[in-house]
């Protein structure tokens, strides 16, 4: 069709369950490396190996440490789903790569006081590429980053200011630029799809599924992360006091993933969508 906003199915008509940025970046690999498999795949790999460095740098930044930084980059990288949703044309691993930018933005200030424009960058135009990628996970991560942070201020554990005006007004703008054209072009009626695939088709009057939810989505982390998620347990049961003596050590940090984790697992395990994916 010649529009770059406006997504379409096969037989032409408008596709808006999904945003933009996916198919920005399909586009950009079929434009040139050509429309097959290798060219709509790229970017996607290529967003897996940014994401095995970004979670050195992360780590790095949150235990001073490069062997648990090394540690963690391998951790990431020898996850079975991690490495399968890398070699995939969908927006999830694009998904995990921005809200990590954002995560790491906020590590930078929250935990090590570093104040420069960049991070504030990081923190909330790493959000809106969520917004643009997937919806409205991407206000939840900036509703986690404000909140904890304000909880862990209130505690006398940081004090550096998280908000930065002008960047969330123009990060706001970008983030929902593309929501507001479809609007405007196509009317209300457009956006009910992203309303039904993020909300509306997710959710049950009966809330039965969500032990087994609970179950299922608990179990796929464990397995995905195996080795090394056996290693923690055998760890635990062998020292139990070393493994507790290392989470107090490192409690702002361990609260902080631990949280976010926890945060993600109460929303997911509330949807009738299933899927062990959407925990990377």
């Amino acid at each position: 069709h010649s529009d770059y906003l406006s997504p379409h199915y096969a037989d032409g008509s408008l596709r808006t369950k999904k945003p933009i940025f996916t198919y920005w970046a399909i586009m950009a690999g079929f434009t040139t490396l050509g429309i097959n498999f290798f060219g709509a795949r790229l970017p996607f790999l290529l967003a897996g190996c940014v994401m095995v460095w970004l979670t050195y740098q992360m780590a790095m930044q949150l235990f001073k440490a490069q062997r648990v930084a090394l540690l963690a980059a391998a951790i990431l990288a020898s996850n079975m789903q991690f490495l399968v949703l890398c070699l995939r044309a969908t927006p999830d691993i694009l998904q995990v790569l921005f809200m990590n930018i954002s995560l790491c933005g906020f590590i930078a200030i929250g935990f090590n006081r570093d104040t420069r424009l960049r991070n504030y960058v990081m923190i909330y135009f790493g959000a809106a590429l969520v917004v643009l990628t997937k919806g409205l996970l991407g206000l939840v991560l900036v509703a986690f980053i404000l909140i904890y942070h304000l909880i862990a201020h209130a505690r006398g554990t940081a004090a550096m200011r998280i908000t930065h005006i002008p960047i969330m007004v123009f990060a706001a703008a970008a983030a929902f630029s593309w929501y507001a054209w479809i609007f405007i072009q196509h009317g209300e009626g457009a956006l009910w799809p992203f309303y039904t695939d993020q909300i509306g088709g997710k959710v049950s009057g009966s809330k039965l599924y969500i032990l087994a939810n609970f179950k299922d989505y608990l179990w796929g982390v464990f397995r995905n992360f195996l080795p090394w998620s056996l290693v923690l347990v055998l760890g635990f049961a062998i020292d139990r006091k070393a493994v507790s003596d290392t989470v107090r050590q490192d409690r702002k940090q361990t609260t902080f993933i631990i949280g976010w984790f926890l945060l993600m697992l109460a929303i997911f395990i509330g949807s009738t969508d299933c899927r062990t994916r959407y925990l990377v």
